[in-house]
């Protein structure tokens, strides 16, 4: 059996294994006493599309986030927890299988898909754990859909299954625009300043899902009308939390923390190799000005940091994993044991309505600046070892060999 197949075969039964002990095991938030939950409002558009209520009382901006909870309302139950559960399932394998995919096209070392497959599986705050805890969500297709990005940047013959995606994306989340608008203008000035010999084929065919995404988000505003009227637009919200972080620096440090908190001792190795010249990647630009707008949006798109940046997984890790690559495997070994404490494997998500102190604790975002703090210096420690670590390992091994006896004959 290829190798290949065979690591399809096993993240299968991993990703199978993992939704069904965590679904088991994570309680779910109550939605009817968690006032803020957005769940609430994905459960009334799910109401509405069950015809269980005839007014769509879904308030801005989740009013036009359709596409999940009409799919899960055609699903053949009345359990909307079982839904919710069942379409993050298949949608969950699909997203683990693309990835792969995508980082086989890329010709990554196969032991870095398995962490990359592992960290996406088993983080808390991953495609799986965090969407059971919070099951009434429109998270979980973002995974997808970004790895579906990620292999039209590997393979751009595949643009055109953009414009069937598009309409479908924008109804899922409004995000999937503001990522195509940043791609065409990525693609207009990489071939006007760049390009020995620009063509502007790609860009055309970008432009063309701009405006498909944007006659979708326009059409979804009139037939779902939001509740209470329109709210913020998207530049606002920006602008508003760019004022709040202006305000109060320390956001930065908790920022910081998040991303250390996503994406463990992976993120700091990958920083350590930021001055050695990469190897030759077509994507790496796109792949970095992606991951930088995902890192950004964790600090100006709201204030649950940790979700938002985790949310471009499939861009950041893939951009780490490329930077990793020629580690020697004894300093793998130990970036993931001291990433192991970041993802809380054996411990379950506090209900944010019965235990708001301890469910804050997770978030650097929300956590008290002492339990910030103490993070910034585990990931400072990890940092220095890290670099210890890959410092001594060659010395090391040079040492070892040297010593090893050698064989001969008697």
């Amino acid at each position: 059996m290829p190798q290949k197949v065979f690591l399809h075969i096993a993240f299968s039964c991993t990703t199978v294994l993992v939704l069904w002990y965590t679904t088991n095991r994570q309680p779910s938030v109550p939605y009817d006493t968690c006032v803020l939950c957005d769940g609430k409002q994905y459960l009334a558009a799910y109401d509405y599309f069950k015809d269980n209520t005839n007014t769509y009382r879904v308030k801005f901006p989740f009013h036009s986030r359709v596409a999940v909870p009409w799919l899960a309302a055609q699903l053949p139950t009345n359990n909307a927890r079982q839904a919710f559960t069942w379409l993050h399932w298949g949608v969950t394998l699909l997203a683990i299988h693309l990835l792969l995919f995508c980082w086989q096209a890329m010709s990554l070392p196969r032991h870095l898909q398995v962490i990359g497959g592992s960290w996406l599986l088993f983080h808390w705050t991953g495609i799986v754990r965090f969407n059971v805890y919070d099951f009434a969500t429109v998270d979980v297709p973002i995974y997808l859909l970004h790895s579906l990005l990620l292999l039209v940047f590997i393979r751009p013959r595949w643009l055109w299954l953009l414009v069937p995606v598009t309409p479908v994306a924008v109804a899922q989340k409004e995000s999937w625009l503001a990522l195509i608008i940043v791609w065409a203008l990525y693609e207009l000035i990489q071939q006007r300043f760049f390009s020995a010999k620009p063509t502007y084929k790609q860009f055309w065919w970008l432009g063309t899902v701009v405006l498909l995404g944007l006659v979708t988000k326009v059409l979804l505003n009139h037939w779902f009308t939001p509740a209470g009227g329109e709210g913020k637009n998207s530049l606002i919200t920006l602008l508003f939390f760019l004022r709040e972080t202006l305000q109060n620096p320390l956001d930065l440090l908790r920022w910081v923390v998040a991303m250390f908190v996503g994406f463990g001792g992976w993120w700091l190795l990958a920083w350590q190799n930021v001055a050695k010249p990469p190897e030759k990647l077509r994507i790496l630009p796109v792949l970095i000005v992606f991951s930088a707008l995902h890192l950004l949006l964790g600090i100006l798109a709201g204030r649950d940091m940790t979700r938002i940046i985790f949310l471009g997984y499939p861009f950041i890790m893939t951009l780490v994993l490329w930077r990793i690559q020629a580690e020697s495997k004894w300093v793998l070994v130990m970036v993931a044991i001291l990433s192991l404490p970041i993802i809380r494997v054996f411990s379950l998500i506090p209900l944010q309505t019965s235990q708001n102190e301890a469910f804050k604790t997770w978030f650097p975002e929300y956590a008290d600046l002492g339990i910030v703090a103490a993070w910034a210096a585990y990931m400072v420690f990890s940092y220095w070892l890290i670099a210890q670590s890959r410092r001594w390992w060659p010395f090391l091994l040079r040492h070892w060999q040297k010593n090893e006896p050698k064989g001969g004959k008697d």
